[in-house]
C-alpha cells in the first residue's frame, strides 16, 4: 500500500522531471510548466522513457529528500506503464517525495491524490 504524507505543500522545495522521447524534441513547454508551479530545481532527459537508465531521472531520485514534491507536466513523461508508474510511486513514498502531475490534476499530499494510487 501507498502511503504517501500529508504535507504543506506551500512550504517544501518542488522538484520539477521533464522528458521529451528524442533529441530531436524540445522541452520547453514541460520546462516553463514546471518554473509556474514553483519548481526551482528542474532534472531533464532527452530519451524513451521505457529506457531504465535515464541519468536526469536517476539524478533526481538521488537527490529527492523527504518532504520534496516531485512536479511532472504529465505522467507520460515520468513512466511509460501501469505497473512502472506504481512502482515509481512506491519508491517516492519510501523516500517520502510527494507527486504532483500537472495534467492530471493528481497531487499525493491531498486525499484525492492519495487516492488515486489506491
Amino acid at each position: 500500500m501507498i502511503s504517501f504524507r500529508t504535507m504543506d505543500t506551500h512550504q517544501l522545495h518542488r522538484l520539477g522531471y521533464a522528458r521529451v522521447s528524442s533529441i530531436g524534441q524540445n522541452l520547453d513547454s514541460q520546462i516553463d510548466s514546471l518554473k509556474a508551479a514553483g519548481c526551482r530545481k528542474i532534472f531533464t532527459d532527452k530519451m524513451t522513457g521505457s529506457r531504465m537508465d535515464r541519468p536526469g531521472w536517476d539524478q533526481l531520485m538521488e537527490y529527492g529528500r523527504p518532504g520534496e514534491v516531485l512536479v511532472v507536466a504529465e505522467l507520460s513523461r515520468m513512466t511509460r506503464s501501469l505497473m512502472h508508474l506504481l512502482e515509481t510511486a512506491q519508491a517516492l513514498d519510501r523516500k517520502q517525495v510527494n507527486l504532483v502531475s500537472l495534467r492530471e490534476n493528481i497531487d499525493t499530499n491531498t486525499a484525492t491524490g492519495r487516492c488515486f494510487f489506491q
